[in-house]
């Protein structure tokens, strides 16, 4: 048993930065990690599904640019040779992180599944199956969620996938159930239908990502339509059954669906079970969620959780942000905290979509004033010039001050487009400045100088 000045349990977007921090302070720090380093970013999340829809995208518009003069002929495509790239990109960062945390003094990683003993005890059931136990003054416990998986009948013994396990696929599946209407399950649904793949998204919910305004919705869910995703709305899976290699999934409505591979992107769940919290006298909701005040302490106020844990809203931006809370509350005490954070997020379909603040359907739901203004993306320039023009445009100000309250936006680049707008709101920018802006020509963000002349 050796004695730390810090326990970090999970090596997340938020545990790494953390655990560095603190060792570069001079204070002893213990890492646990029972999986990859890096978290489901690096690993499962972001790194490697952005790094295949860049690479599709750029498949799908080459074969899409006869408006040209161009005529791609050929149709060859090499499935493995796009997942050995995207496996590749993954662990260079996996392995940067790692070496990131072994050249750093005072702080040592440890491999194995952490659970509490009591209140500044940690035990590690290590890969080699052997337990040692660790102190320390305070501990913070960064473990992440995983893939939900619905309790359907047969589900589990057909190998579905999750995201978790998709990016080892060698071999590119004919067809794809996702059973989700989600932001996930949104994204794998384009990319594999670009590439040739049958896909079926179903969803329990009568509309698509159901947070955005019905105007959004559509005209993304029309966007994915045309591009050959089938969609199932209302609908929930009852069983799944192999059947001579494919998978038939039947739906409650009696509709009965084949494909050769089914996807789950049915949310996520809280990594909180198996960490003995209990022994620790640290509370967890009835959703398995760490209950955390606004700087991320527990009910045991020398032990903090960041992350999707700790409910945090699932983006690996807002982990780091809780770095960053966490990280001022030690340096100086009360100087930051988790309240009345703006959650900026982009769903990365083709074309984007950013989103910031509040929407139409949130400020009404809130009986909060707006004025709106919104605009297509072919009234902008540079979307026309790009022969990207699908898509539109929408914010919300305050009706009196026209600072900006939200913004939507459905369109090329929507989440670069989004975060000028959110940098605007950040500075307290009116409308009316931005309609008076000198952006540079042509430039996407251009296209606000005519949105609030309307």
């Amino acid at each position: 048993m050796a004695h730390f000045k810090h326990i970090v349990i999970g090596s997340g977007q938020a545990g790494v930065p953390l655990a560095l921090f603190l060792a570069n302070r001079g204070e002893s720090t213990l890492i646990i990690e029972k999986d990859k380093i890096g978290g489901t970013c690096v690993n499962t999340g972001c790194t490697p599904s952005k790094t295949m829809h860049e690479a599709i995208r750029k498949i799908y518009h080459s074969q899409n640019i006869g408006y040209a003069g161009l005529e791609i002929q050929s149709s060859s495509f090499d499935f493995a040779k796009l997942m050995k790239h995207v496996r590749k990109i993954r662990d260079s960062w996996n392995e940067g992180s790692v070496e990131n945390i072994e050249n750093t003094e005072n702080l040592t990683l440890a491999r194995g599944h952490a659970q509490f003993v009591d209140e500044h005890t940690v035990s590690i059931q290590g890969y080699n199956l052997t337990d040692e136990q660790h102190t320390a003054d305070f501990i913070y416990i960064n473990s992440g969620a995983r893939p939900h998986i619905p309790e359907v009948e047969g589900l589990n013994s057909v190998g579905p996938l999750t995201n978790r396990n998709i990016f080892e696929l060698t071999e590119q599946p004919k067809s794809l159930i996702i059973i989700g209407g989600g932001y996930i399950g949104l994204e794998f649904a384009q990319m594999f239908t670009r590439i040739g793949t049958k896909v079926t998204v179903i969803n329990h919910g009568d509309k698509i990502v159901n947070r955005e305004d019905d105007d959004i919705i559509e005209l993304l869910q029309k966007k994915l339509e045309e591009e050959g995703v089938t969609f199932h709305l209302s609908a929930s899976p009852q069983k799944a059954i192999k059947n001579n290699g494919d998978i038939n999934l039947h739906l409650e409505n009696g509709t009965i669906i084949s494909s050769e591979k089914i996807l789950v992107a049915a949310g996520r769940i809280p990594n909180s079970n198996g960490l003995g919290l209990e022994a620790a006298n640290v509370e967890i909701n009835d959703k398995g969620i760490i209950i955390v005040n606004e700087v991320l302490e527990t009910s045991n106020n020398h032990i903090y959780a960041l992350g999707e844990v700790a409910g945090t809203p699932q983006f690996t931006h807002m982990a780091y942000d809780d770095y960053r809370v966490v990280k001022a509350n030690i340096e100086k005490p009360k100087v930051r905290n988790t309240l009345n954070r703006t959650v900026p997020y982009t769903l990365f379909t083709d074309p984007q979509l950013g989103r910031f603040g509040l929407n139409e359907k949130e400020a009404k739901k809130k009986n909060i004033d707006y004025k709106l203004y919104e605009m297509p993306m072919s009234s902008v320039a540079r979307a026309a010039e790009k022969n990207e023009s699908y898509g539109k445009i929408k914010v919300l100000c305050d009706p009196q001050s026209e600072e900006i309250i939200g913004a939507s936006i459905l369109g090329v680049d929507g989440g670069e487009m989004m975060s000028v707008l959110q940098m605007a709101w950040s500075g307290g920018i009116t409308a009316s400045q931005l309609q008076e802006y000198i952006f540079a020509h042509p430039l996407l963000a251009e296209g606000f100088n005519n949105l609030f002349t309307s």
